[in-house]
């Protein structure tokens, strides 16, 4: 019994591994599907006057260290009789690049000052943003990813797991 140990261990293992991607990879799903239905949402958001009060290029690294590049536009607007301060300029998620061109081409687009139309949820009016468009494809295809090597990696596990249990209890005798 003791020399089994260490395969349960590493079919625990490979079965974690396996779960947590694929119970990530469906968040990221759900994430993208939910995003895209607030894309929609927000082709119908009222606009309401604001104005940009921070415009930078977000740097951080990645493992390796290269340099991942976002925007950061932080603009200000009354909506709901409150003054409101926002960071999203666009719908669903922010993704940094290591094309460092395509976020200064967004924050070239709102200087510090500009006046901005922002679009407010009406339902809820800290939620805005200044475009009206945003991708879900990426969040989507890295779900669909996450959940294909979690089940390629979990299917085998329990067939071996199956097989294993199936072998060590028709070889004890009782």
């Amino acid at each position: 019994m003791e020399s089994l140990v260490g395969p349960i261990i590493g079919v625990a293992c490979i079965a974690l591994f396996a779960l947590v991607f694929t119970v990530v990879g469906i968040v990221l799903i759900v994430r993208s599907q939910q995003d895209k239905t607030k894309l929609k949402q927000s082709l119908n958001w009222p606009s309401v006057d604001g104005t940009v009060i921070e415009s930078r290029v977000m740097t951080t690294s990645d493992e390796e260290g290269s340099n991942l590049y976002r925007p950061y536009i932080k603009y200000e607007y009354v909506a709901g009789g409150t003054k409101q301060t926002n960071d999203k300029f666009s719908v669903g998620m922010v993704y940094s690049t290591s094309n460092i061109k395509k976020s200064e081409e967004t924050v070239a687009r709102y200087p510090v000052g500009r006046a901005v139309k922002v679009y407010v949820n009406p339902a809820n009016p800290t939620e805005s943003a200044l475009e009206q468009k945003g991708s879900t494809a990426a969040t989507l295809v890295i779900g669909i990813v996450l959940v294909v090597i979690g089940v390629c990696a979990g299917i085998p596990t329990l067939i071996g797991m199956l097989v294993s249990i199936f072998n060590i209890t028709s070889t004890t005798s009782f």
